[in-house]
Formats: structure tokens, sequence, C-alpha cells
């Protein structure tokens, strides 16, 4: 059995807002790029796949805009 380790990133949630320079703003959840699955806060490792998260986003990503609630 190989222990082959699986390296990742997390997508980040904004959300936009008319007061910000950028017209959005970061939230502080995010998703793991590997499994999907979405956590409150960044972490080293994703808890849900153990996937390390030390990698580069692409740089056509986009990041997914929260709606309003």
């Amino acid at each position: 059995m190989t222990d082959q380790k699986v390296h990742a990133y997390w997508i980040h949630f904004k959300r936009a807002d008319e007061e910000s320079v950028n017209g959005f703003i970061y939230l502080p959840q995010c998703t793991c790029s590997n499994c999907q699955n979405k956590v409150n806060f960044e972490k080293p490792i994703c808890p849900f796949c153990g996937a390390i998260m030390d990698e580069e986003a692409p740089k056509n990503a986009e990041s997914p805009i929260e709606k309003e609630q």
C-alpha cells in the first residue's frame, strides 16, 4: 500500500459589498478543492479528506459569490 499524499487548495467565498473598494469582501468560509467540503476557516490540512493545503488556486479560478440570505 502506498502512502500517497493529496495536495489541494482552498476555494474562498466572497460576498458583494458596494462599500468595498473591489465591490466584494472575502468570507472566512472556504471549500476544499479536493473533496468539495466546506469549512469555517482555512486549515493547513482538510479535516474531511486529509489533503495538504499547499497548492495555489489556478490563476483563472473565480471565487464563488455567496448569495444574500
